[in-house]
């Protein structure tokens, strides 16, 4: 299917042989009553996730031709690097245009033609746009019309981290420190065995920073703290009990076979983390990340001999 020559038509003709299965209730082993949904496909049905998809490929492929007439002008974040205009993550969608009158008034004729075909709508109100440093008021005013989105963003979260980092980094990744000592605070009330809290501490205490790990590498700070919460609370009888700690974690991290109880430190569990992001780079060089990074920072050179270069996100 070529993207220039790409029509909605047909997903319309897809939805309207979509249909809602009508079923019976059954009483004392009898059926009783008729009913026949009028709202669409039932909340987790197994087919609503592949027309999501098929949906959001139609989307996809709107604003991709939209940006191949000129239409639609995303943005890039160095010379040689590739433009993006959308991600799409799950249920939500990341558009990306300069601060041009044509732009958002493309994205916005794309979102109701979308609407029209595939029967979703664009919630505006939990929508939020955000603007370079250098976008004037006047021009913010302008388009923030257009788009009929008033929200600021930036400010929020998504996908559990941070929008925007600014330079204190401790504070930006005190939220994972606050997510383990609530749940082991949680954890202290319960009498459990060793065992049980070796349990808790690998399979859910540890896993909790994981994803933010993926992305950035997590200052000493933090990494110190949750070390300390878990100790605690290995250590610890009860609530509002100190206890002695007998080794101390450095230890405890060690595998089995060395004399310790296998658990991970963050500080090096978070750099084999970013190693293996590292590793994807290296062995998928065509991919998104790879030619956006390669774009940044090492256009001449190679992942292992780059350098930080000049004004470098946090990433």
């Amino acid at each position: 299917m070529s993207r220039m020559g790409f029509d909605t038509t047909w997903i319309g003709w897809i939805m309207k042989c979509v249909e809602s299965v009508s079923f019976f209730v059954l009483v004392n082993g009898t059926p009783t009553g008729y009913i026949q949904p009028s709202r669409g496909i039932r909340q987790g049905d197994p087919l609503s996730l592949y027309l999501f998809i098929l949906c959001s490929e139609v989307l996809s492929h709107l604003l991709t031709n939209a940006s191949t007439v000129n239409r639609l002008r995303g943005m890039k974040i160095s010379s040689t690097g590739p433009t993006i205009n959308h991600l799409l993550f799950a249920d939500d969608a990341l558009f990306f245009c300069n601060a041009h009158q044509i732009s958002c008034s493309t994205i916005m004729r794309i979102l109701k033609e979308y609407e029209h075909v595939s029967g979703q709508a664009v919630n505006l109100h939990k929508s939020a746009i955000t603007f370079g440093s250098r976008v004037k008021p006047e021009v913010k005013t302008r388009l923030r019309i257009i788009l009929n989105i008033h929200n600021d963003g930036g400010y929020g979260r998504y996908l559990g981290l941070r929008e925007q980092i600014g330079r204190i980094k401790i504070e930006v990744f005190d939220f994972i420190v606050k997510q383990v000592q609530q749940r082991t605070q949680g954890w202290t009330t319960k009498f459990l065995s060793q065992a049980g809290k070796e349990i808790l501490i690998k399979t859910v205490a540890l896993t909790l920073p994981v994803y933010t790990m993926n992305c950035f590498k997590l200052p000493k700070g933090p990494c110190d703290d949750i070390n300390r919460l878990l100790a605690q609370y290995w250590w610890s009888n009860g609530p509002d009990k100190r206890s002695m700690h007998w080794l101390s974690w450095k230890r405890m991290t060690l595998p089995k076979q060395e004399g310790g109880l296998g658990f991970r430190d963050i500080e090096s569990f978070n750099m084999a983390m970013l190693g293996k992001q590292a590793w994807r780079i290296l062995q998928s060089p065509n991919s998104l990340l790879s030619r956006l990074l390669r774009g940044r920072y090492f256009a001449s050179t190679s992942l292992l001999n780059a350098e930080t270069g000049t004004k470098p996100s946090f990433i």
